[in-house]
């Protein structure tokens, strides 16, 4: 696996895991806020204060339902970043042993084929420069032959 992909990988996954725990976040607020507001929204609004005698169900049900909601989320979030950050250890562990393993097997380059390399190299270098003196004693010859 390649290297940068790997960090790709653990940044996606500590954004990820950044992400989740700001969502809990603002589930929890939120339900904290419903559960204080709601009821007296409610009896404002959908119900006749002057008819009721008793409270009704639903008012009793929205704090616990705003509760185990924001819980059930947080524990969801908690979870999943557990699971993240698991897997982050062990790409991290991935790319340590790829940094730190010496040259060899597949992708080690032998001597003889760096003498190869350094061979060819050397010989489009030699081309390049014998293409560009040809060149330059061609400009020359005729603008000495010009002149005359």
């Amino acid at each position: 696996m390649n290297n940068s992909f790997t960090q790709f990988q653990i940044l996606e996954l500590r954004a990820q895991n950044q992400q989740r725990a700001l969502e809990a976040i603002m589930v929890g607020v939120v339900a904290l806020m419903s559960a204080a507001l709601l009821p007296s929204l409610l009896l404002q609004y959908f119900y006749d204060v002057t008819t009721l005698t008793a409270e009704p169900a639903s008012l009793k049900m929205i704090p616990l339902v705003c509760y185990v909601l924001s819980a059930g989320y947080f524990l969801f979030a908690g979870l999943g970043n557990i699971m993240r950050e698991q897997k982050i250890k062990l790409l991290l562990s991935e790319a340590s042993s790829l940094t730190n393993m010496p040259m060899g097997g597949d992708a080690a380059i032998s001597d003889t084929e760096l003498a190869e390399l350094e061979a060819m190299v050397d010989d489009v270098l030699e081309s390049k420069n014998s293409k560009s003196t040809a060149k330059k004693r061609a400009t020359r010859k005729t603008k000495t032959t010009k002149t005359k």
